[in-house]
């Protein structure tokens, strides 16, 4: 029993600090990500034009420092905007087999002024970490809360997150992302043809280092079904 007792202990240990170490890892990651700046220090006349500077700063990373993400963007998709905000949404391979995802989109947050269109990049961690989420296709909005749905956009100026979602295209109920209602974009899923709803929506909620170490990811932003009134 005593050794049954121990063994237990050991393996409760090693999660503990797999646990702590994966908090770290991400804690540090958005420290660094507080400082950015701009990609090639350029504006571009077209988001086209900045998502292909884009794939090649990273592939560029890639073949001369190594692996720089769990997955690297690929071809643009779509695009819509929301003030400054441009999210660009695209397809993307997991760097562990080149395989595309075909159950879900990769968006990013580029922004526009007056001079054209232009992405922040963390200074400290590079194209590797620039923000953004993953759009699963799911309508299983609890099983949603272990994955990356959400993107923190957490810098010198500004700390917000933004939430995203898949919807079929009849689906009659409204989205709610840390109880703010999502806004929705009619979509074609690149890999069916078919049309779907993009649901996005950009909460106030972020956490500080210090309570990401103590508040679990499925806890830390939510995703609530209404039923449309009429």
């Amino acid at each position: 029993m005593k050794k049954v007792a121990k063994l237990v202990l050991i393996v409760l240990l090693v999660l503990i600090m797999f646990s702590f170490s994966s908090c770290a890892i991400y804690g540090l990651s958005v420290i660094g990500n507080r400082n950015t700046s701009i990609l090639n220090d350029t504006r571009y006349r077209s988001i086209e034009d900045l998502h292909e500077a884009y794939l090649t700063a990273f592939s560029e990373a890639y073949y001369t420092r190594g692996p720089t993400s769990d997955f690297y963007p690929k071809e643009k998709v779509f695009d819509f905007s929301e003030g400054s905000d441009v999210f660009v949404v695209c397809t993307y391979s997991s760097q562990m087999d080149g395989v595309d995802e075909s159950n879900s989109l990769m968006i990013y947050i580029a922004k526009q002024d007056s001079d054209g269109y232009y992405l922040e990049v963390p200074d400290n961690f590079g194209v590797g970490s620039i923000f953004c989420a993953i759009l699963y296709f799911n309508t299983n909005y609890e099983a949603l809360a272990n994955e990356w749905y959400y993107s923190e956009y957490i810098t010198k100026d500004l700390d917000v997150c933004y939430g995203f979602a898949y919807k079929n295209k009849n689906d009659d109920y409204t989205l709610y992302f840390d109880g703010v209602k999502m806004k929705e974009v009619s979509c074609i899923d690149p890999f069916t043809q078919e049309e779907f709803t993009l649901c996005y929506g950009i909460s106030d909620k972020t956490y500080s280092v210090l309570e990401m170490f103590f508040i679990r990811k499925n806890k830390r932003h939510t995703l609530e079904v209404k039923q449309r009134e009429y």
